[in-house]
């Protein structure tokens, strides 16, 4: 039981910090705006338009090995986008779009003013280092008077994209602002 638990709480922060991090007690993330993914297409919506646009922002050298990510709001979006034609961008059968493979991650944004909620690109070029394995400690003196044992796990680790221009975002304008 303790090693799931701690597996899915420290998986849960791991994705977190992964797509959100700000560099600072987490790993820099591939939404932060300075050294995350380039702005590779902006729009209003998310239209099929925008997502071509997007796939083809992307240099080809990196296409060859790249996926989607997004969460399960916008992937619900992208499955109902047709072409003009009425052909779907989402191939249901194979869970692509664009011939290449979409991965959900409840980390990432939905569709909101100045959002990014999709990125496409090759992801072998965030690098994570694990700085040292995951360390348990019993903690016994707090809850000696209830007969129980606590437990404090801790993990060092990084990440950060090493080439920008290996992952570009679809950034949902911000309208309506004022300033």
């Amino acid at each position: 039981y303790l090693t799931d638990r701690l597996a899915k709480n420290f998986a849960k922060a791991e994705d977190k910090g992964f797509i959100t991090g700000t560099g600072g007690h987490t790993p820099t993330g591939i939404l932060d705006p300075a050294v995350g993914a380039e702005i590779g297409a902006n729009a209003d919506s998310i239209t099929y338009d925008d997502i071509v646009r997007l796939y083809f922002s992307l240099n080809d050298e990196y296409r060859k090995n790249a996926a989607w990510l997004t969460n399960d709001d916008t992937a619900l979006a992208l499955r109902l986008l047709k072409d003009s034609a009425g052909n779907p961008l989402w191939n249901q059968a194979h869970d692509t779009i664009l011939g290449k493979p979409v991965v959900i991650s409840y980390d990432m944004p939905s569709a909101a003013n100045g959002k990014m909620p999709v990125v496409f690109g090759d992801f072998s070029y965030y690098w994570i280092i694990d700085r040292s394995p995951v360390h348990i400690q019993t903690l016994k003196e707090k809850f000696v008077t209830l007969d129980q044992s606590g437990y404090l796990a801790t993990e060092l680790l990084d990440g950060k994209l090493i080439r920008r221009d290996a992952l570009k975002a679809l950034k949902i304008n911000e309208t309506g602002q004022n300033g």
